[in-house]
């Protein structure tokens, strides 16, 4: 493809050398490509949407204004290419063409190979170097061996075309065309032949007087129509021949086929294959050895009618098609005895059927007599017989015993009957029926058994197993979820892999999961102690309790008064095994615990504590509260 390159400002000013006196060679190293439709201008310095450069590609100035460049991308990159530019050894962009539609798609397999032709207006080709020549196809010049087109006739007789090569048949051409043109009058292949006036003196290297010696170039002396006799056969061959001259004339096709003419008997004979197939006598009575035959059928004649013959007469011994019944449902008015119409016979009874059995001794006037009524007899003899009559009521009835008059079984219009049993028809089946076929809509009743097969799957049993009632199950969607209920209970839905997130597992426990287990690192509830087993109600009692049931009471009594005892109730009943007594706290600081005494059998159960105080030293104040601690077990 050929186009036409921007030239950017920047690469315009690396062609100027430094002096500005003349233009500098650059070198093009890298080609970027985008699949962005850029539109190039001179301003540019780097390709919009620019995907990666290449540096497999080579370009050679392949004329003063034309420079040949081949690109290719041999990797897995994927892109549609609507812009390419180049870039010279220092970075600089140089040039950059774009286009809206792709000028070709690059995909994973594939390899992108562009070649295309680049016009420079007014910079000279050969300033542009490239570094490799690899990869180059480029046009061929008279000065660049490459790639070149071959030219039509049209265009090699044109003269203009400088571009494209000249072939041999091309040459000719357009050198036949420049002499025919010229040299008109000189006697050649395109011009010589009928009307060309051209007189030689040779033709076919045989001077006039050779061709116009008839009889040479026969072999034999010709004959005039207009009146030449014949004194012998006229031949094509020694088979082959027509003799006139003889006692009977005779055409020969060959030596078993002829025609011939007996003078004596005027009798006009043809031979085919030896033998005497046909003649024409002078009567004009034509005969034949086998079937005659006229526009292509055959000739009915006394030896080839009768039975089998195919013939059509127009009368059956001397009688019309009228005077017989016809079997292909033509209609007419034939009669048998008045026991057998068949046709359209207006006015009588049935008349539109085409075959009509009427009633014994017919004669216009129907008889409600049974001794005329319309019936068939079947007889098969030395066998059996068999009777089909129709009766005043319209009913037609039938007997096989042919002795026994009043043996006669009527056909009923609701049931038909067969040795007494009843006819199954579209009136009488169905539910009830008693009907039992062969088949069913064409299928035997084992397909019908096969349930897994008219199913499609095999289906599943509710209930019926080791530890399963008869409760009706239901499995359903939801929406969301497939869910399933026993009876009217409700189960919830079934878990399945993408909703495992709804089942505990080590990915979803941990604080905050909701999880409640029946066991805590492999211990069961009883192995802690519960917080709501405390009781830290200080007053004037508490409690904790451990696991096991280990449970220490602690609190403070009322006011002791000298000796007085004082019952102290328990916060948590126990079976004491120690109890403590202290006496913190008092109205005379003096006041202490020596003479505290806890009067309550260890081991026993106990719901209270009973102190009293022994003495109290230090005179003065003889109150004072107890703090004690009672522990036991549950």
């Amino acid at each position: 493809m050929s186009l036409s390159l921007v030239i950017t400002n920047a690469g315009r000013a690396a062609l100027v050398n430094a002096a500005n006196t003349g233009t500098n060679t650059v070198l093009v190293t890298q080609i970027g490509v985008s699949a962005t439709a850029v539109t190039a201008n001179p301003t540019m310095t780097a390709l919009a949407g620019e995907i990666k450069r290449l540096a497999t590609f080579g370009g050679v100035a392949v004329a003063d204004d034309t420079l040949h460049m081949t690109i290719r991308d041999e990797t897995a990159s994927v892109y549609s290419l609507r812009s390419f530019a180049l870039y010279l050894s220092n970075g600089v962009l140089f040039g950059l063409f774009g286009q809206a539609s792709p000028i070709m798609e690059k995909t994973v397999n594939s390899t992108l190979l562009l070649s295309v032709d680049i016009k420079l207006a007014d910079i000279a080709a050969p300033t542009i170097t490239f570094g490799s020549t690899e990869f180059l196809n480029p046009p061929a010049t008279t000065e660049v061996q490459g790639v070149i087109e071959l030219a039509t006739d049209p265009e090699v007789a044109g003269k203009t075309d400088a571009t494209r090569a000249v072939t041999a048949k091309s040459l000719w051409f357009a050198f036949s065309t420049w002499l025919a043109a010229w040299g008109s009058d000189v006697w050649r292949s395109s011009n010589d032949g009928s009307g060309s006036g051209l007189d030689s003196d040779l033709l076919d290297g045989q001077q006039g007087a050779w061709y116009s010696n008839i009889a040479a170039r026969l072999g034999f002396t010709p004959a005039n129509k207009a009146g030449d006799t014949f004194t012998g056969p006229i031949r094509r061959d020694e088979l082959a021949y027509l003799d006139i001259q003889g006692g009977n004339p005779i055409l020969n096709f060959d030596a078993a086929d002829y025609i011939y003419f007996s003078r004596a008997t005027n009798v006009l004979y043809f031979i085919i294959g030896g033998a005497a197939r046909a003649s024409l006598d002078p009567s004009g009575v034509f005969s034949s050895a086998g079937q005659m035959g006229a526009a292509g059928q055959i000739v009915w004649n006394a030896g080839n009618d009768g039975a089998g013959s195919g013939m059509d007469a127009d009368l059956f011994h001397g009688r019309p098609p009228s005077a017989y019944t016809r079997n292909d449902g033509t209609p007419n008015a034939a009669r048998s005895q008045g026991q057998i119409s068949a046709g359209d016979t207006p006015n009588e009874g049935f008349h539109s059927a085409p075959i009509q059995i009427r009633e014994i001794g017919y004669v216009g006037t129907a008889t409600r007599s049974t001794a005329y009524a319309p019936s068939i007899a079947f007889h098969w003899a030395g066998v059996n017989a068999a009777h089909l009559k129709m009766y005043e009521d319209g009913s037609l009835r039938a007997r096989g015993n042919n002795n026994d008059p009043a043996s006669y079984v009527p056909f009923y219009a609701a049931n038909v009957y067969s040795h007494s049993q009843i006819v199954w028809s579209a009136g009488n089946d169905g539910a009830g029926s008693g009907l039992d076929s062969d088949l069913l809509d064409g299928q035997q009743g084992g397909w019908y058994a096969d349930i897994p097969g008219r199913l499609g799957f095999v289906p599943v049993r509710q209930g019926g197993g080791s530890g399963q009632g008869p409760n009706i199950v239901h499995i359903g969607w939801s929406g969301s979820r497939l869910k399933a209920q026993v009876d009217s209970s409700d189960l919830g839905s079934i878990v399945f892999d993408p909703h495992i997130a709804d089942v505990w597992r080590a990915s979803n426990d941990g604080a905050g999961s909701g999880m409640d287990t029946d066991l805590f690192r492999g211990n069961p509830l009883e192995a802690f102690a519960l917080l709501n087993q405390f009781d830290f109600n200080a007053n004037p009692v508490g409690h904790f309790q451990m696991p096991g049931g280990f449970v220490v009471n602690w609190g403070t009594s009322g006011v002791l008064n000298g000796d007085q005892p004082a019952t102290i109730n328990l916060s948590k009943p126990v079976s004491l095994h120690l109890a403590a007594v202290c006496v913190p706290n008092g109205s005379n600081a003096n006041v202490d615990n020596h003479g505290i005494m806890v009067n309550q059998p260890i081991g026993q159960p106990a719901t209270s504590l009973t102190v009293g105080r022994g003495f109290i030293t230090g005179g003065g104040g003889t109150s004072g509260t107890v703090t004690f601690i009672a522990i036991g077990k549950v």
